[in-house]
């Protein structure tokens, strides 16, 4: 579509100039420039009858004469395509020459300077990748670095950049890769996924240590999605570099029961047995809850979402921030389930059943995954609770279809 856009305008700015010049025929140019010797003539001799009668024709005026007549009489036998001067004849060549070249040298500009710059390079890129051999390490780092280069230079192709963090990421460079991803999060800060993805970067980059801006990107990662399950997982790990075994155990808990499954699940299962081992903790023992509530979740017949849809269950503070003290994660086809929220399962210090009294519980079937409120959910929400009365049990069945209003 560019180059179709670029062709019109070309041809347009070159019709400005064309069609004047074709406009009128050439028969009629050479008429305008014979009358216009005719006329030229004219005044001549008019002004040189004044001048005699005047007595002031002497002979320098005779001799002008009988030249300018003489160039006259030449002309006028000479063939009409040979009357005008050179400066006439060349006249329409100086206006069609650049009426040609502007979008010669328009497209060679463009395929030096832009082409070059933009598109042409991107897909070049894109092919080699394409093409690479995986086994050709050498080669497919040497294409990483060109991405990278590629991508500092072009700041405002956020996709050339996502894809050039996720490859310096598979090539082990991650601090890097941790720098395209803070740019990215910088301009999508409620992009869950790229906040994940950011994280885990950065905890690679300093070696698997829980350090501060591992911290605070992994809190910003489950503020946007507390039921991350590999942010759960970095938490624990980082728990365990930092020598808090019993925090560790939590956040496997937590990972465990936010949906993890298959092979994942029996390496989070096989962490928590190993830890509560060390910890001398009963297995499926749960922990001190403290305060916590048993919800039974059920849903009306009528929801049309698929049975894989996620389920979250969830309390969070009645007046307070949006985000969950305590969050299950459930499939529909797993409906009706009893799941149990408490005290252990707080995604951050100071965030938890424990910090608050006044709470709501919430149960939704997420249309896109993501635990952020979305038009088509189905959900259903408890009344205000006081969680300073004890454990509470709670029924809630969801039916109630958010809209987009």
């Amino acid at each position: 579509m560019f180059y179709v856009v670029l062709l019109v305008l070309a041809l347009a700015a070159a019709g400005f100039v064309l069609l004047p010049l074709l406009r009128r025929p050439a028969a009629d140019q050479d008429d305008l420039f014979i009358d216009r010797n005719q006329i030229n003539i004219a005044l001549y001799e008019e002004r040189f009858e004044e001048l005699a009668a005047e007595g002031e024709a002497d002979e320098l005026a005779l001799d002008a004469r009988r030249d300018l007549l003489l160039d006259v009489v030449e002309e006028d036998q000479a063939p009409v395509g040979q009357q005008r001067p050179d400066a006439e004849r060349n006249t329409r060549w100086y206006l069609l020459a650049p009426a040609l070249l502007l979008p010669l040298l328009s497209f060679i500009a463009y395929v030096d300077v832009g082409l070059g710059r933009g598109a042409f390079v991107d897909y070049e890129l894109s092919r080699e990748l394409r093409n690479i051999d995986p086994q050709d390490t050498e080669s497919y780092l040497e294409l990483v670095d060109r991405f990278a280069s590629r991508a500092a230079d072009r700041k405002g192709n956020t996709d050339l950049q996502f894809m050039a963090a996720r490859m310096l990421t598979s090539a082990g460079r991650f601090e890097t890769a941790a720098e395209f991803y803070n740019r990215l999060f910088e301009q999508f800060p409620g992009e869950a996924d790229l906040a994940s993805m950011r994280a885990e970067t950065l905890f690679l980059a300093d070696q698997r240590q829980w350090t501060a801006r591992v911290e605070q990107a992994v809190s910003q990662a489950l503020a946007l999605n507390p039921a991350d399950i590999t942010m759960l997982e970095v938490s624990g790990m980082g728990a365990i570099a930092s020598g808090d075994m019993t925090q560790a155990l939590n956040w496997f808990r937590k990972a465990a029961a936010a949906g993890a499954s298959g092979r994942r699940l029996q390496l989070l299962q096989s962490a928590i047995g190993q830890l509560e081992s060390q910890l001398g903790v009963v297995a499926n023992q749960a922990p001190d809850a403290g305060r916590s509530i048993r919800i039974s979740v059920s849903a009306i017949d009528g929801i049309t979402l698929p049975e894989q849809s996620t389920v979250f269950v969830y309390a969070r503070a009645l007046q307070g921030p949006p985000m969950p003290l305590a969050v299950q994660r459930l499939t529909l086809g797993q409906l009706p389930a009893t799941v149990l929220l408490d005290d252990s399962m707080s995604m951050m210090p100071g965030m938890s059943l424990k910090d608050f009294d006044q709470v709501q519980v919430i149960a939704r079937v997420s249309s896109t995954g993501e635990v952020t409120p979305s038009p088509g959910d189905f959900e259903a929400k408890s009344d205000a609770l006081n969680v300073t009365d004890g454990p509470i049990d709670l029924e809630l069945r969801i039916s109630e279809q958010l809209t987009g209003g």
